[in-house]
C-alpha cells in the first residue's frame, strides 16, 4: 500500500491522504478535518487525564469528511481518484505519475491471505 499526504486547499482545516491499496486493488483518498481532529484528541486527552467524564450522550465527531477507496476496486484509476478529491486538493501531475507506478509495481495477483481477509472483510 502507497499513501501520500498532499496539499489540500484549504491546508488550515483539511488534510488529504491518497494512494493505492494493492489488496484492494483500488486508490483511495481521506481527507480529514483537522479542526475536528484535534477537538476529539483533546475531548480524548481530558478524559483519559481525568478531567472530563465519558458521556455517552455527546457524540463524537467524525474527523473524516472523505473516504473513498474502501471497496474492491472502488477507485480505478488515477483521474477517477483526482475528481473525487477535487473539492479538497488537486493531484498534481508528478503525483498523479508516482501513484501509477504505485499500482504497477503492486501489480500482482493478490496473495492466498489477501484473497481470505478480502471475502471476510469485502464482497469479492
Amino acid at each position: 500500500m502507497s499513501r501520500h499526504t498532499i496539499e489540500a486547499k484549504n491546508a488550515e482545516q483539511f488534510t488529504v491522504v491518497v494512494g493505492y491499496d494493492a489488496a484492494l486493488e483500488t486508490y483511495f483518498g481521506q481527507v480529514i478535518d483537522r479542526q475536528i481532529e484535534r477537538e476529539e484528541e483533546d475531548r480524548a486527552a481530558r478524559i483519559v487525564a481525568g478531567e472530563q467524564e465519558e458521556d455517552d450522550e455527546t457524540p463524537e465527531h467524525d474527523a473524516v469528511v472523505l473516504w473513498v477507496g474502501t471497496n474492491v476496486g472502488e477507485v480505478p484509476t488515477v483521474a477517477e481518484l483526482a475528481r473525487l478529491i477535487e473539492p479538497y486538493a488537486v493531484l498534481t501531475s508528478g503525483l498523479a505519475e508516482k501513484l501509477s507506478d504505485d499500482q504497477r509495481r503492486a501489480a500482482h495477483p493478490p496473495t492466498p491471505l489477501q484473497r481470505l481477509m478480502r471475502g471476510l472483510t469485502h464482497e469479492r
